[in-house]
């Protein structure tokens, strides 16, 4: 009779051990869950704050061009750092079909979509003087800071012109698979962009 009843309570033990154990395993879990969410959240926001973002708006403003039978029109290109680190841009100017501005007198084609008529590529100057062209290679925008690139370029004839800025967002790297920008427009016989930053906005020059 001892025996039975130990025995008895030596179940009712076990089984409420059991169901303890069961307890703290799902409080367990529920709380490493719940911390592990929070740091992948953690992590989230941490890259969302540090991530480079950039908001560029474009302006402009028709004025009298010093030459006869011209247009002049000036561009303002207000660069603000909306991100988490300082972003710098290339504004080098290979050739006038990869310039960091690009002005295009656009008409419409039989189709209706708009074509090209002609394209001007200004040049950003640091400093205008009498002796030598003095022209910026590149701009440093600080965090939170407000930076304003100013152009002038010259139109031979009125109508809709097409404003494009771009600047190069990264480096040309290799990729996981070791293509470089350089073997991608030998291969595919087209100018390999690479991620930038864009804005555009069309103008009426009268």
């Amino acid at each position: 009779m001892n025996h039975e009843r130990f025995k008895n309570v030596a179940d009712g033990v076990q089984s409420i051990v059991l169901s303890f154990a069961v307890i703290v395993g799902g409080v367990w879990s529920a709380y490493t869950f719940g911390v592990l969410e929070k740091v992948d959240e953690a992590k989230a926001n941490l890259e969302s704050l540090t991530a480079p973002s950039l908001s560029i708006n474009i302006e402009t403003q028709q004025t009298a061009s010093p030459a006869e039978k011209k247009y002049g029109l000036i561009i303002h290109v207000k660069i603000q750092n909306t991100g988490g680190k300082d972003i710098f841009l290339n504004l080098t100017q290979p050739d006038p079909q990869h310039a960091p501005l690009k002005v295009t007198l656009v008409e419409t084609a039989d189709n209706g979509l708009l074509v090209a008529k002609r394209s001007y590529s200004p040049v950003y100057y640091r400093d205008i003087s009498s002796r030598e062209l003095d022209v910026m290679a590149g701009q440093n925008v600080q965090l939170k800071s407000t930076k304003q690139i100013t152009y002038f370029v010259q139109l031979d004839a009125p109508g809709i012109y097409f404003v494009r800025f771009s600047a190069p967002h990264t480096l040309p790297v290799k990729d996981a698979q070791g293509l470089t920008p350089e073997y991608i427009e030998k291969t595919e016989g087209a100018p390999f962009s690479g991620e930038t930053w864009l804005a555009q906005t069309f103008v009426e020059v009268r």
